[in-house]
This record gives C-alpha cells, sequence and structure tokens, in this order.
C-alpha cells in the first residue's frame, strides 16, 4: 500500500520526534517527510515538503509553535495543522484555532486517539479531546475574539429552547440532527445559533462549547460530557 499522507513533524526533543516518527510509520499510509526542532525549520519545511499534515508542538525555542502556525497559514500549501501539547489553557487552543489549526492532541494520549485525531482532521473536521476540554473548563482567563468575554461572569439569559440547542451542540450534533430532535426546521436551529452566538459572545461552535463548559464550571454545575469528538461538526452555524 502506497504511503499517501505525508506528514512534517515539529518538535525540539529529538528522542520525542523519532519515537513520534516510528509510532506513526507503523501505519503503512503515513510517511514522515520531515522532522523539525524549531518552528521556523517547520514553516519552511511545510512549503518545501507541502505535507498533507504538519504536526506541531507549541513550545519551541527560538521561534514558537504559535508563530510557526502563524507562518505556515501564509504559505499556498492546504496542510491541516494538529497542535501537539503537553498541557493546553483555553486562551491557547481559541488562539491556535483562530490562526488555522484543526485541533489540539495532548503528547500522552493514547496512540488509538492519536490516529483517531490524525484521521479527524485530514477529514477537514476538528480534534480537541477530553482532556483538553477539561482543562480548559478551569481556567478563566480571558481569550481573543467572542471567547476572551469571560462568559463565566455574565448570565446568557438563553430561553429554554436556545438552552436545549446548545445542550445538543455540545453534544456533537450538526443542525440536522438538532432539528430531527427538536422537532423544527434545520433552517429553524440556525436561527436560534445566530441568536445565542450574539447572547453569548462567540463567533462558532466551538467557542460556544468550549464557553458552555467553562460557565458550568464556574457556576458549581455539571457540565455534559463533552465526547473526543463531540465538536466536529461542519456546520458553520
Amino acid at each position: 500500500m502506497s504511503r499517501n499522507i505525508r506528514v512534517v513533524v515539529a518538535d525540539d526533543h529529538p528522542v520525542f520526534r523519532e519515537g513520534l516518527r516510528m509510532l506513526l510509520e507503523t501505519d503503512p499510509k503515513i510517511q514522515v517527510v520531515g522532522e523539525a526542532s524549531d518552528g521556523m525549520e517547520a514553516a519552511r519545511l511545510a512549503g518545501e515538503l507541502k505535507p498533507n499534515l504538519v504536526l506541531l508542538d507549541l513550545r519551541m525555542p527560538g521561534c514558537s509553535g504559535m508563530e510557526a502556525l502563524k507562518l505556515i497559514q501564509r504559505l499556498p500549501i492546504s496542510a491541516r495543522i494538529l497542535i501537539l501539547a503537553t498541557e493546553v489553557r483555553k486562551i491557547e487552543i481559541i488562539e491556535a484555532l483562530s490562526h488555522g489549526a484543526s485541533g489540539v492532541v495532548l503528547k500522552e494520549t493514547a496512540t488509538d486517539l492519536l490516529r483517531k485525531s490524525i484521521s479527524t482532521v485530514l477529514a477537514g473536521q476538528y480534534w480537541i479531546e477530553r482532556e483538553g476540554i477539561s482543562d480548559m473548563s478551569l481556567d478563566t482567563e480571558k481569550a481573543p475574539r467572542g471567547a476572551s468575554r469571560n462568559v463565566a461572569n455574565k448570565k446568557w439569559r438563553l430561553t429554554p429552547r436556545e438552552e436545549q440547542i446548545v445542550e445538543e451542540v455540545v453534544a456533537g450534533k450538526t443542525n440536522n440532527d438538532i432539528a430531527q430532535t427538536l422537532g423544527m426546521s434545520a433552517q429553524t436551529v440556525k436561527h436560534h445559533l445566530t441568536n445565542i452566538f450574539d447572547k453569548v459572545g462567540v463567533y462558532n461552535r466551538l467557542e460556544l462549547a468550549l464557553s458552555y463548559v467553562n460557565y458550568a464550571t464556574a457556576n458549581d454545575e455539571t457540565p455534559p460530557e463533552v465526547e473526543p469528538d463531540a465538536l466536529h461538526s461542519r456546520d458553520p452555524f
């Protein structure tokens, strides 16, 4: 079988890079075509090798992973970018996603979830695994864009129907799924989501889900359990 998934791995620890390369290449479809030890080298290799996927460590000396992410997004390539992290904060995930990353995977994640995260982002979806959601819910630092409005300390004033829709979004349901469950049209769901985004102060489904978990935690409520792939919906609303 030909190795048709070309990957660049960027991490400043050579032992980790080597181990990750060996792990990835046990899959006959994956080929690690380049390894980088800093962000600048990662951007250069991405431009030269045109991989399908860049696995990018956030914390590297010199040019960081976040700076590399911004550089790669300026290149005329279509690579998906999956952030590698030892630990993550909400502000970092929101920033990474706003600059074009397709998701975040913890370095300690199990092999099967790593493979699932790769296949998910290559399919054009997003990946935020369970541990990342849990850690972010405890961080009340202000994040960029809509999520920076610290929704944990404000009353949303959602209607009962809007609350139902938010819970369905957090559960990973598409507009069509929500419409079927709640007995309305997909267009009506979209209209409700537009109103919800305005009330909560967010711009997309991902920020809405993160804000909901953060709000529930801050108010001593039990947030709904978010599956690792629950935020992958392609619906923009």
